[in-house]
């Protein structure tokens, strides 16, 4: 990750930080960003559950990790590291502490702008979406089996649908729609 500090706000129990170098017309694309972001994760969050953090970041940082972590040499739209912190550990922590965290997620709004508009897509709908993937991949949901991909989708489907998003599984374009990158 990038050596220069990020910028970071806490927004009830998700900590929002943007990387140096971000591009701005991506990050006009959603405003307020940070509001928009902390919401998103909420969405996603078990309701009594400790928080995340999500790292907007730009498409080499993403490439980067994905390569680091993944062995993917590109970049892709969202990213989970799942905290390493024990459940006895997070136990003793107290039940607001900023320490207790389910890990962080990178999110590259260069790529989810392009694969937005690819898709035939709102720009906020997919970042929505990407965001909730990324903190169920926190949860510990995957989509690995078959079986693994079909409860997560539809727990993601079920959670967009409180916003008002439609199914983002269903592309009306033909094309298959890669959160999983």
């Amino acid at each position: 990750m990038s050596t220069e500090p990020p910028a970071e706000q806490w927004i009830g129990r998700v900590c929002v930080q943007q990387g140096a170098g971000l591009d701005p017309s991506a990050l006009e694309q959603i405003v307020p960003l940070e509001s928009f972001v902390a919401s998103a994760a909420e969405l996603a969050l078990s309701p009594e559950g400790p928080g995340c953090t999500v790292r907007i970041v730009t498409e080499d940082e993403v490439k980067s990790l994905n390569s680091q972590y993944r062995s993917r040499d590109k970049a892709t739209n969202v990213l989970s590291f799942p905290s390493e912190l024990s459940p006895e550990l997070a136990a003793l922590l107290p039940h607001d502490s900023q320490m207790q965290s389910l890990g962080d997620i990178a999110l590259c709004l260069d790529v989810a702008v392009r694969e937005a508009v690819q898709q035939g897509k709102a720009v906020r709908d997919h970042v929505l979406h990407l965001i909730v993937h990324g903190v169920l991949h926190l949860r510990g949901f995957d989509h690995i089996t078959d079986a693994e991909a079909t409860t997560m989708e539809a727990l993601e489907v079920q959670l967009l649908a409180t916003r008002g998003v439609a199914n983002p599984y269903h592309d009306t374009r033909g094309q298959t729609p890669d959160s999983h990158g």
